[in-house]
């Protein structure tokens, strides 16, 4: 809000601002993706013909799933918070970056790797949802014979 209304860029005064701007960024990123996984193999669980896998499609599952895996994103998220800093362009210009060296082609790769293996992630458990879908036997109701 002070970034917009205002023209007040805390992240490049203060460096603790800057670094969980950029640590929410990066948590945030992840976190979406990494839900909307959660979503598709929910779906796959619900829709298997299997009573086995379809018990696996509830709450205390879901709520342990979300947890442990909010859990372990934070952690390994944290270097996003380690690496960020203010970097002076110009004399009296400063702004949130990360460090140089050899963290902004981690960075890259590490996007890509997400986003290869997070759009995979979505079209296999997509496809196992469909081919679930798709091999619902229909029960058909019993035939009432009247004469």
């Amino acid at each position: 809000m002070l970034d917009i209304g205002y023209n007040i860029n805390t992240g490049s005064y203060n460096i603790f601002c800057c670094r969980i701007r950029v640590y929410l960024f990066v948590l945030c990123d992840i976190l979406s993706s990494f839900y909307l996984i959660l979503a598709a193999i929910d779906r796959m669980f619900i829709t298997s013909p299997s009573v086995e896998t379809r018990r696996r499609s509830n709450n205390h599952f879901a709520y342990k799933s979300i947890i442990s895996d909010t859990l372990f994103w934070i952690i390994f998220s944290s270097h996003s918070f380690i690496f960020a800093d203010t970097v002076q362009l110009v004399p009296n210009h400063f702004i949130c970056y990360t460090k140089f060296g050899f963290y902004p082609a981690f960075i890259a790769y590490y996007s890509l790797i997400k986003i290869i293996s997070m759009s995979s992630l979505m079209i296999v458990f997509g496809s196992l949802t469909v081919r679930n879908i798709r091999n619902v036997r229909r029960v058909s109701g019993a035939r009432i014979i009247t004469s």
